[in-house]
């Protein structure tokens, strides 16, 4: 994989991207010239002031059709099926790139994916599914610069989570000095996990029984491991779970549906106050400073008023001072 340089440049690229374009939504795009990606210490990958920046300046512009939610993959996959004809505006205004692409066993599955099966999974199971089948894609996947920037699988090793599902060393150890809140956390995170994880394999064990075109119930157990092997759906699962921003989806079943991943925006990092402000209209999806910033000053987003405990459970990280301590 390219340096992080070059990959936050093809990223940069791709957002701005009009190859193609008919109706060029991305034309829409604006990153502030006076904002950079560093890696600090502390802290990994964050937004870093590159000269002042005044209170309500406008950093970002992210177009939805650079938002990766329920309603851009549905519009993705759509392409690869005939069958599905989508009408709403808010499926017919996602810029969607008519190449020519290879099919694949992943491209398979998607032609044989129905909008009433897409329309019973939650956003989460949809987009756990999809980012895991891009990622594999590579180069012939549409998001690719953004998959590529998604934290590794390394970047979550505090979280208890991932202690479990992969039993990691001294696993069993390290959960039992969790504090028992802790633990009952991290065994809801994991149970929704689990959940999430079964429903998308017996999904894939139905789409290969189609494929197969076998009147005889087979067993696709290895097939499907195969596809979503549990380490990668972890990964998938772990960067939307602490990547992901709200936002209304209209088809959403709960309110656990309404939120998109958004490439940039991720970058910002967590504090207790909230030193960015979010704007979601037609254009897209905004982020403003709600304070000023000086030259080589860390942007901060809070993500909400969550405590140490909620934020290793969630994403992985505690912040050294948390004035939610008390909260959760």
């Amino acid at each position: 994989m390219a340096n992080i340089d070059q990959r936050i440049d093809e990223l940069l690229k791709w957002i701005k991207n009009t190859q193609d374009e008919k109706i060029l939504p991305s034309t829409h795009s604006f990153i502030s010239p006076k904002i950079v990606v560093k890696d600090m210490k502390n802290f990994g990958r964050g937004i870093r002031a590159a000269s002042s920046i005044k209170k309500t300046e406008m950093l970002l512009r992210i177009p939805h059709s650079f938002l990766l939610n329920f309603n851009t993959v549905v519009r993705h996959i759509s392409r690869h099926n005939e069958s599905i004809k989508l009408q709403e505006t808010y499926y017919t205004s996602i810029y969607v790139p008519y190449g020519e692409v290879p099919e694949t066993q992943y491209t398979k599955i998607y032609s044989k994916l129905t909008m009433e099966e897409m329309l019973g999974l939650s956003s989460f199971q949809l987009l756990s599914l999809y980012i895991c089948f891009e990622k594999q894609r590579g180069t012939s996947s549409f998001w690719k610069p953004f998959i590529d920037m998604l934290p590794e699988t390394s970047d979550f090793d505090l979280a208890p989570l991932v202690w479990k599902v992969l039993e990691v060393d001294h696993h069993e150890l390290l959960l039992k000095l969790l504090p028992n809140s802790t633990k009952k956390h991290m065994d809801k995170i994991y149970d929704r996990f689990q959940t999430d994880y079964n429903v998308v394999k017996n999904l894939l064990a139905t789409k290969l029984q189609e494929i197969s075109d076998d009147e005889k119930p087979n067993d696709f157990t290895d097939a499907v491991n195969s596809l979503v092997p549990i380490d990668l759906y972890l990964w998938s699962w772990m960067c939307i779970n602490s990547r992901c921003l709200y936002m209304e989806i209209p088809q959403s079943k709960s309110a656990a549906d309404n939120f998109t991943m958004a490439p940039y925006v991720d970058f910002l990092n967590h504090s207790c106050d909230d030193q960015c402000g979010l704007k979601i209209d037609g254009t897209g999806f905004q982020v403003y400073t709600t304070c000023s910033y000086n030259t080589d000053e860390q942007l901060f987003l809070s993500y909400g008023p969550h405590s140490n405990e909620f934020l290793l459970c969630e994403y992985g990280f505690t912040l050294p001072e948390n004035k939610w301590n008390d909260l959760d």
